[in-house]
């Protein structure tokens, strides 16, 4: 009975110190803003796409990964470093990249890849996307509304 009793005051002093708190921040890393991002097209929400925010300075250096992938109502929760909710206050671009690829008969000896992009490749390269959010110390839910649907070819490999 006293190693139980031991063993649930270890247990208790452990978990009150913070065990279970999971991965602390960087010391250096700035503070964090709750933040998502819904995408849609005309078809409706964009599942599976990698949205990525940039400082729209485009300011060399910026060490923090700042990102989040759109579930199936097209809405991304935004992390830094993919571990961290939220984003660090400031301007940024953001870039939607969502690309499939299709094989063509595996038997074949001609065997083909091709890589198409599902946006508008303009939302997928940080110099040219219109998008741009703007995070301060509230939490932020932007909605982004890309128009039409594409299949835009952007790779292919083999004969």
């Amino acid at each position: 009975m006293r190693t139980m009793i031991l063993s649930l005051l270890s247990v208790s002093i452990l978990w009150a110190s913070g065990c279970d708190r999971g991965p602390q921040p960087p010391a250096d890393m700035p503070k964090l803003t709750p933040c998502s991002v819904t995408v849609v097209t005309d078809d409706g929400p964009l599942a599976d796409a990698l949205i990525a925010l940039y400082p729209a300075s485009g300011e060399p250096g910026y060490d923090w990964l700042i990102q989040g992938q759109t579930d199936e109502t097209g809405k991304a929760i935004i992390r830094t470093q993919d571990r961290f909710v939220g984003c660090p206050a400031g301007d940024f671009r953001v870039m939607v990249t969502k690309t499939v690829s299709e094989t063509s008969d595996a038997t074949s000896a001609k065997l083909k890849v091709k890589c198409y992009s599902l946006v508008d490749t303009k939302f997928s390269d940080r110099a040219t996307t219109p998008l741009t959010l703007t995070v301060g110390d509230s939490p932020c839910n932007e909605k982004f509304e890309l128009g039409p649907s594409k299949k835009v070819l952007i790779s292919q490999f083999g004969k």
